[in-house]
């Protein structure tokens, strides 16, 4: 027969040496439970940091598309002959621009990692659309696309 703890301190003392609190004092596996919940954070951050970066390189995309169509449309006047008369960069100038040619000359530098059927492209001040409002010479009215006059994708 065993002996009953007769005080608070044996009693506590003999509860906690019963096998089940050893077994539960034991911390295999605590490195397993700290790494699922540090690995849920890490991997939101990481997939973020990989969609922002996605993000910043379409728009990076866009304003530099935008820019060099703006500069291809501007040196494809209305005075500009399919000869490439004007200006002296043949290779570039193939008469004055209209709305397909620049929808074609954007969609023909799209980079990889870009959808090219998200891609559009408008425009004003180009052959075939009217002048844009912020050309302010009255020679841009009848002629989109006009030295000095204003044009954008």
């Amino acid at each position: 027969m065993t002996k009953r703890p007769t005080s608070l301190r044996g009693f506590i003392q003999r509860f906690s040496e019963a096998p089940i609190f050893e077994y539960l004092a034991d911390e295999r596996g605590t490195s397993l439970v700290e790494f699922a919940i540090v690995l849920i954070p890490l991997a939101m951050l990481l997939l973020g940091v990989i969609g922002f970066g996605h993000a910043l390189y379409a728009y990076h995309f866009v304003n530099n598309a935008a820019k060099e169509a703006t500069r291809w449309a501007a040196v494809n006047g209305s005075t500009c002959n399919a000869d490439g008369s004007c200006n002296g960069t043949f290779p570039m100038n193939n008469g004055p621009a209209s709305s397909a040619d620049i929808d074609a000359y954007v969609q023909n530098h799209i980079p990889p990692g870009i959808n090219p059927t998200r891609v559009t492209t408008s425009a004003c001040g180009v052959s075939d659309k009217p002048a844009c409002a912020e050309s302010t010479p009255v020679i841009c009215n009848p002629f989109p696309n006009y030295p000095t006059c204003t044009v954008q994708v």
